[in-house]
């Protein structure tokens, strides 16, 4: 006889709540559409982001994730932002400021929620060119957001 028991599982509850995303800018751009065409060029492509944030409201503030993905030998260049707008969980800020609670929110959380949509945008745009796909590796994003002192000139 299988004996039942009662497990209570404590849910873990995000300090984020997720409202809605959107494409805030794109651009593309390329010199030479037939160099490309021929050959892959994806190993050479220089990846950059930048995150960025602005107060939409008193309890809603929105947040962009950017990429500038570029190559020399072609001249193609890609510039996606995806913003999410986002409202901080009270009960777990526990009455702190946004401006205190910000920065680990921008740094992990935020980025971590992007940058998969940035991914499948990215890939999804440039597919629709007559160009390679691009498609942003995975690796761990909030690294290079450890390494800046300021989030708004990350690049």
């Amino acid at each position: 006889m299988i004996e039942e028991k009662n497990l209570s599982v404590k849910k873990s509850q995000s300090i984020l709540t997720l409202h809605k995303v959107y494409v805030r800018n794109l651009e593309y751009k390329i010199e030479s559409i037939d160099d490309i065409a021929e050959q892959n060029y994806a190993n050479n492509r220089k990846y950059a982001f930048k995150l960025s944030y602005e107060s939409i409201s008193k309890d809603i503030i929105c947040i962009t994730l950017s990429t500038k993905i570029s190559t020399e030998k072609t001249k193609e260049m890609l510039e996606l932002g995806v913003s999410g707008e986002f409202s901080i969980n009270d009960d777990i800020n526990d009455n702190s400021s946004v401006e205190n609670i910000l920065p680990e929110v921008l740094t992990k959380n935020a980025v971590a929620i992007l940058f998969p949509y940035l991914r499948t945008y990215t890939s999804i745009f440039s597919g629709m060119t007559k160009t390679s796909v691009i498609n942003i590796p995975v690796f761990n994003i909030n690294k290079i957001f450890e390494n800046s002192s300021k989030i708004n000139d990350i690049d």
